[in-house]
């Protein structure tokens, strides 16, 4: 083999879906199949109801939506990895802010900030209590043809620290992009850290004598020591304020980091104090996570104060899209301090509230929620967040129409402008009101933000992995059925969770008991473990050939107690294995497996050598 101690590295399996349509009626059959219950209290969906997303989603105008991280980039990641990301390594707002979510009436106003509302019946598959799904959508009347952003001065925050050794190039390049983005009305500083700080630059206009000397200094940074974030932030921020008194314009700290800080304060409290203090004199703090080894909840906890957003970036083509997509958007503030009450009509109950950041928000006596949202950013897609509701008293039965659930009051401060503007407005549901794009898309969308969450709890807590399943089993039937093209990524992020629960439920299966009932029916099937000789220097990696006839990579939990599971596609010519996909080159175009003396033995096809895996007891692995 190419590297025998890393052959056991294999592919995580897409099974693609296909895409149709959307309806209220998919889901209120999915949720029959995925609990064997339906809600008497929520209207019966239309049978023929069919709703072409795409068809709607065509919208002019500018859109806003909430801080905090702007994407699930990470999470899908890990699922690509053949790893489930814990619940903090996902967010809501992230999921939301990667879709347009247009409300009927987004983009009829000339408002800097727009603030509309929409309602429906609806189904969320783990919660039979729920009749209605509201969203709060966002929007702005800026002309696309005439905006342009502010003038901006950057401080980049690179950590180059030793965790970061192999993220270098993706750090230097997305250094090197954000440069690309500015012109001579702007400015640019760098700050690295490792053990300490050091200032690489001064904030100084980007002309063309000291964009090269920039890109210069960019090209020359090396890794050095242990991870000092908080040293970084501080001298990042203190450029932001003090450097080029008279500049006129944004000012805004982009730290770019795997978020692994082991030196000085390592809690995202001490982080999220220098944010605010920051935010209160102007300037804002964007975070860019790099790495396989990234920790999510620290940023997620970071992004969520004023002026906070954040992005994950797997590789130099997904970062030099979005910056070229959205570099002006992620560094513009729109507007701040927003308060939110939501209060429900008699008879109905707020349940939950999807894609606030931090969760800032306290349930009201009268069954109602009121709601804090730090920062609004500019953005090409109109935002939104979600609300649950129930209804106590039985529905009525034709349910056709518009019925008022609740009403909506907030205020908010614009930048620039100054005193808090106000606005109201009700929300009603029924079936001769049309629902907008975003709450059809939306209700989806918390549908599968509710099924990442449940599947993270049963695996890792004490959920129950079988109604996961179920849960996964029954979107990716709806899924199927849905013509809204924006969410073919949403199908391939739901096949790769339904095969690792599928997995997960498949692993107990492997028992001694089990294994010494079947060797006739396969030699193969079974626990194995490198023999000492073939083990890497990070412990064993074992392959487990499961009845179903996948074969598993499972580590041992990592130092966040994650477990690995990452099956393969494969192909069994006689007795040999052909691996697939982007990771298939760890293990080899084809490998041949046979035992021998009850070992098992695995050669890459024209190797000298292979390795060796011995039988290992399922027992110790999976408690």
């Amino acid at each position: 083999m190419k590297n025998p101690a890393k052959s056991l590295s294999l592919l995580f399996c897409l099974i693609a879906c296909v895409v149709s349509s959307l309806a209220s009626a998919a889901f209120a059959a999915a949720a029959v199949t995925a609990s064997g219950t339906n809600n008497n209290n929520a209207p019966a969906p239309a049978q023929d109801e069919v709703v072409e997303l795409s068809v709607f989603c065509v919208t002019g105008g500018f859109g806003a939506t909430p801080g905090g991280f702007k994407d699930i980039n990470y999470g899908r990641q890990l699922l690509e990895w053949g790893m489930l990301p814990f619940e903090g390594e996902f967010t809501a707002e992230g999921l939301f802010s990667e879709f347009d979510l247009p409300t009927p009436t987004a983009g009829k106003s000339k408002n800097l900030l727009d603030v509309t509302g929409d309602a429906k019946v609806a189904t969320i598959l783990n919660r039979p209590e729920v009749t209605h799904l509201a969203q709060i959508g966002f929007a702005s009347g800026l002309d696309p043809a005439t905006w342009k952003r502010d003038p901006l001065l950057v401080v980049v925050v690179a950590d180059v620290s030793g965790s970061m050794k192999g993220n270098l190039g993706l750090l230097k390049e997305t250094i090197q992009v954000i440069l690309s983005k500015l012109g001579p009305e702007d400015a640019l500083a760098l700050v690295s850290f490792s053990d300490d700080a050091r200032l690489e630059f001064g904030a100084a206009y980007v002309n063309a004598s000291q964009r090269e000397r920039m890109r210069a200094d960019i090209d020359a940074l090396k890794i050095r020591g242990s991870t000092n974030i908080e040293d970084g932030l501080k001298m990042g921020f203190d450029s932001a304020l003090k450097d080029l008194s008279g500049f006129k314009g944004r000012r805004r700290v982009i730290l770019i980091t795997d978020a692994m800080p082991n030196v000085d304060s390592t809690e995202p409290e001490s982080f999220m104090k220098l944010a605010e203090a920051a935010s209160l004199k102007g300037v804002g703090l964007t975070t860019i996570g790099v790495g396989m080894v990234f920790d999510a909840d620290f940023v997620k906890r970071v992004s969520s104060v004023s002026g906070g957003n954040a992005y994950y970036f797997p590789s130099a083509a997904e970062m030099e899209k979005r910056m070229d997509d959205d570099f002006d958007f992620m560094v513009t503030e729109l507007a701040y301090d927003m308060h939110l009450q939501v209060n429900p009509a008699p008879g109905y109950r707020v349940l939950d509230v999807y894609g606030l950041p931090g969760n800032t928000y306290a349930r009201t006596p009268q069954g109602g929620m009121e709601m804090d949202l730090a920062t609004l950013f500019l953005s090409r897609e109109k935002g939104g967040i979600f609300m649950s509701f129930a209804k106590d008293a039985p529905a009525a039965t034709s349910a056709q129409a518009p019925e008022k659930i609740g009403d909506v009051s907030l205020s908010y401060v614009l930048r620039g402008e100054p005193g808090a503007k106000t606005s109201a407005f009700d929300l009603t549901a029924g079936k001769s009101k049309k629902a907008g794009a975003g709450l059809l898309r939306g209700e989806f969308l918390v549908n599968e933000y509710e099924a990442l969450r449940a599947a993270s709890r049963a695996f890792y807590g004490d959920g129950n992995l079988n109604a996961s399943r179920d849960m996964v089993k029954a979107l990716c039937g709806v899924a199927a059925r849905t013509r809204d093209s924006a969410l073919k990524k949403e199908i391939r992020l739901l096949e790769n969770l339904r095969l690792f629960l599928d997995v997960a439920a498949e692993m107990p299966a492997l028992t001694p008991d089990m294994l010494n009932a079947s060797p006739e029916k396969s030699p193969l099937l079974g626990l194995w473990r490198p023999s000492d000789r073939d083990m890497d220097d990070d412990g064993p990696s074992y392959m487990a050939m499961l009845p179903s006839g996948r074969v598993v990579e499972v580590d041992k939990p990592d130092a966040k107690k994650r477990k690995h599971r990452t099956p393969i596609t494969i192909e069994w010519k006689g007795n040999k294995i052909v691996a697939k996909g982007n990771r298939a080159g760890d293990l080899g175009d084809e490998a041949t497996l046979k035992v021998e003396n009850g070992k098992l033995l695995m050669l890459e096809e024209g190797a000298d050598e292979g390795i060796t895996l011995e039988r290992a007891d399922p027992a110790n692995l999976w408690k």
